[in-house]
């Protein structure tokens, strides 16, 4: 498939669905090979296109050599009327351009990596499952509005926690390691 037919669906495929992360972390890799597979394609047309002209241009300035230009910006002005450099010009820029597409799709997403790494570590610490509210502020974006009251009421309740296993250890510790009184004598 030529790099120019190559008609990809980027938002699609860089859209992360954070309801089916398992999903999106298989897909990662696949989708990453796709891209930079389909890059690579690119370049190498791309290459190979500007081979092309170089030869064309090559041809050319012979031809405007035979045909009697004398010096190099009478030929040059020969090879650059030419349709034939045109059309070779105008074939080169498009595959550039779509080396920088992909090239840039490649890189949004070695970035999408990252993303479902903290979409996980978000997951993990339990970002999404304490009581929540929406609100909408400028730009049309969501924040979410944590509800502080029960996230450090439960946070004090498993300190204290702890703290209640700390001192019943710490109590153990020190009826075992007491030695015994020995009564002192007077004498």
């Amino acid at each position: 498939m030529a790099a120019n037919e190559i008609s990809y669906d980027y938002a699609e495929d860089l859209a992360i669905d954070p309801d089916n992360l398992v999903k999106e972390w298989q897909q990662q890799p696949g989708l990453y090979m796709k891209y930079a597979t389909a890059h690579a394609d690119a370049v190498l047309e791309k290459d190979r296109k500007w081979e092309a002209l170089k030869v064309r241009r090559s041809q050319l300035v012979k031809e405007a050599k035979e045909n009697g230009a004398s010096n190099a910006m009478q030929q040059e002005a020969y090879y650059r009327d030419h349709e034939d450099h045109k059309q070779l010009k105008d074939e080169l820029a498009k595959l550039e351009y779509q080396v920088n597409i992909l090239q840039g799709a490649t890189v949004a997403f070695s970035h999408k990596r990252p993303a479902l790494e903290n979409l996980v570590k978000l997951l993990l610490s339990e970002f999404y499952s304490a009581p929540k509210s929406l609100k909408t502020v400028e730009g049309g974006k969501l924040i979410v509005d944590m509800k502080v009251e029960s996230v450090t009421d439960s946070a004090r309740s498993q300190r204290a926690g702890l703290n209640t296993k700390r001192e019943e250890r710490e109590a153990e510790l020190t009826e075992t390691k007491r030695p015994a009184r020995k009564p002192r004598s007077r004498g």
